[in-house]
C-alpha cells in the first residue's frame, strides 16, 4: 500500500544538493490560478549534511527565490524531505511574487 502523503502550508523541506551540502525550502502558498500548484520559497543558507539548524533559523534566512512546484512528487522520489513546519512564511513579502503577469496578492486561504 502507498504511503499516504500529506502537506501543509508551512511545511519546510530538506533537499540534498551535493555530497557535501544541503539546503531548505518552505511550502508557502498555492497558487490555483497560473500553474494551479503549489508555491514554495528556497533559502541562501546552504548546510553541511551533518547540520541540524533550527527551523525559525531556517525561515529567518534570506530568500533565494519563489518558484512553482509538485511537492507530491519530489517527497515520492526521495528528492526532498519534510524537515519540519513554521508559522513564519514571510507573508508580508508575497504580494511582490510575480508569476506570470499577474501579482497574487491573495495565495493563502
Amino acid at each position: 500500500m502507498a504511503k499516504l502523503i500529506t502537506t501543509k502550508i508551512g511545511d519546510i523541506f530538506c533537499v540534498k544538493l551535493s555530497d557535501t551540502v544541503k539546503g531548505y525550502f518552505q511550502y508557502v502558498a498555492n497558487d490555483p490560478i497560473q500553474l494551479n500548484s503549489s508555491v514554495i520559497r528556497a533559502f541562501y543558507t546552504h548546510y553541511s549534511l551533518d547540520a541540524n539548524p533550527t527551523m525559525e533559523d531556517t525561515v529567518s534566512d534570506q530568500v533565494a527565490f519563489y518558484a512553482h512546484t509538485v511537492l507530491r512528487a519530489g517527497i515520492q522520489s526521495g528528492v526532498w524531505q519534510k524537515a519540519g513546519k513554521s508559522e513564519e512564511m514571510g507573508k508580508e513579502h508575497l504580494h511582490e511574487v510575480l508569476f506570470g503577469n499577474t501579482y497574487h496578492e491573495v495565495l493563502i486561504k
